[in-house]
């Protein structure tokens, strides 16, 4: 297991006990609280960094149906369609 996945079984814990805490065994309300709250704050915040900057995915990636995506993305109007020429004429 990687370093980010060992911290996040371990976040995942904490935050549990954090939230069994606050709804049953009122040990630390406030406390408790304010880590619930900071749990919050970076997962709603924390979670937009990275959203929009990659929009374009790299068509490599994905092996199963990344040749389709590249015929599709590489097609032209004055090019052969599935074997039928595309002409102007109709």
């Amino acid at each position: 297991m990687t370093k980010k996945r060992i911290f996040a079984w371990i976040a995942l814990i904490f935050f549990v006990f954090n939230v069994v805490n606050i709804l049953f065994l009122h040990f630390y309300v406030t406390a408790s609280a304010t880590v619930f709250l900071m749990y919050v704050l970076v997962f709603y915040f924390g979670n937009r960094r990275g959203l929009y900057s990659n929009t374009q995915h790299n068509i490599d990636d994905n092996p199963e149906n990344g040749e389709d995506i590249k015929n599709i993305q590489n097609t032209n109007p004055d090019e052969e369609l599935q074997g039928n020429k595309v002409t102007d004429d109709n």
